[in-house]
């Protein structure tokens, strides 16, 4: 094998493997129909997502805390989401509270097509 060769063949392993582990651009979370006023969770590209709805309009929130990258839980004593890292605190909405986090949790964009609702790779609240 001749070394052009050699290097159009390697060149060309590296772009499969990258190609093949981008991230989606989307999501499909389920008919809209069926998850109309329900809380729900998910996952896209690695993140946990939780999906609720606010004036019988979808929010879906990553549940990725904005300080240092922990998977905040949601205290049910005081419908908040907490961070189990340093104790950040963020209403059910996604505001920060308190604590460390520099912002608020970010909030994905979605969109609808017919009845089926899909979660986008791009936030609202960059």
């Amino acid at each position: 094998m001749e070394r052009r060769d050699f290097l159009l063949l390697l060149t060309l392993g590296f772009s499969l493997k990258f190609n093949t582990s981008c991230s989606e651009n989307k999501k499909f979370l389920g008919k809209l129909s069926e998850l109309e006023g329900k809380e729900t969770f998910h996952e896209f590209n690695g993140n946990q997502l939780y999906l609720t709805f606010i004036d019988k309009k979808p929010q879906i929130l990553s549940l990725t805390c904005t300080h240092k990258k922990c998977t905040v839980k949601m205290n049910k004593n005081s419908d908040t989401w907490l961070c189990p890292c340093h104790k950040g605190e963020y209403s059910k909405e996604g505001k920060r509270i308190r604590g460390k986090p520099p912002r608020d949790l970010y909030v994905y964009d979605y969109e609808i097509i017919n009845d089926s609702l899909w979660v986008i790779n791009q936030v609202k609240n960059p």
